[in-house]
């Protein structure tokens, strides 16, 4: 087979690293290879006779598993980069790596909070901590004396556990920003946060709210458009009363989770089960479905039939 037509950097940069292992002479990319976010030392020890280019560290030093640092400390590793290695840790960090280059830099906003609690007086940076998805209130309340910077409330209230909120009310929150955490939810919304700061924003929260909270508070002011962009969202919103809801609904962006919704449900069914004269109503959607089979790469094959008659009633 040829195999000249194919981009093997992009190849390296997506592939199963066992796609790598199990046909070691293709013409891979190293450097696409050290992009690839499952890349390991294994790979990168082997023979590959027909592999172009050279092994770029700084990237590998971003990916690769701490075990694989552990296990081959005497390579070029780049302390910047494994500072952005989403398992670095504490062990890494102290371990004598002779090769290796580069200064710690953000390490505090990869770093586990059980690390930063071990080891409080290591310079700290409280913008990066304040930016880790891992950050806690403990943390903030603990005595860091060497750390450096400010906390940041708003990054920490769009990145910390709502879990963290609950527990901690009497916190400075900031509405605004709890309103762009992924796991906003009505309970954070409805309690008594005594010392918040701004308003909701309810533009936001409807882009990371569960449906379950928009089914079970339809009369708040969501978006419509945004409720759309959420990555949760179900086909039976689109149908339920949202008195106060803005904006509209934006069909285009079924596309681009079409594969999930036909995994999720069985579409065919979904369309034929559908009352027509509530559908019908919705002129967005049947101007939608016109022109998404002309514009989407996909083998509708299966139910377009469905969607032409659905169109037409």
């Amino acid at each position: 087979m040829n195999h000249n037509n194919w981009n093997w950097k992009y190849i390296s940069y997506n592939i199963p690293i066992e796609d790598v292992i199990n046909y070691p002479n293709e013409t891979w990319d190293r450097k696409g290879l050290s992009s690839n976010k499952n890349i390991t030392m294994k790979v990168v020890n082997m023979h590959l006779p027909n592999a172009t280019g050279n092994w770029n560290w700084s990237l590998i030093s971003m990916y690769v598993p701490i075990e694989d640092i552990i296990n081959h400390p005497n390579e070029r590793w780049d302390r910047e980069h494994l500072s952005k290695n989403k398992n670095i840790s504490m062990e890494v960090v102290k371990m004598n790596l002779p090769n290796a280059t580069g200064e710690w830099t953000t390490l505090s906003y990869q770093i586990s909070m059980e690390d930063v609690i071990n080891h409080p007086n290591e310079k700290w940076n409280r913008y990066y901590l304040s930016r880790n998805k891992n950050i806690s209130v403990k943390v903030i309340n603990m005595d860091l004396p060497n750390s450096v910077d400010q906390w940041y409330w708003s990054c920490i209230c769009s990145y910390i556990r709502i879990e963290e909120v609950i527990d901690n009310p009497n916190e400075k929150w900031y509405k605004n920003s709890l309103s762009r955490n992924k796991n906003i939810n009505m309970k954070v919304i409805r309690m008594n946060l005594p010392n918040t700061i701004g308003e909701w924003d309810w533009n936001t929260i409807s882009e990371n709210i569960s449906m379950e909270d928009v089914i079970n508070n339809p009369n708040e002011k969501w978006n419509r458009y945004n409720l759309s962009r959420n990555t949760r969202i179900k086909r039976d919103i689109i149908d339920i009363s949202l008195p106060n809801a803005v904006g509209k609904w934006n069909f285009v962006t079924i596309e681009s989770t079409l594969e999930k919704l036909i995994t999720e449900y069985d579409t065919l069914s979904v369309i034929k089960n559908s009352n027509r004269d509530n559908i019908s109503g919705h002129k967005e959607i049947s101007m939608y479905w016109i022109s998404f089979k002309d514009r989407v790469g996909l083998n509708m094959s299966r139910w377009s039939n469905d969607i032409d008659i659905l169109c037409c009633n």
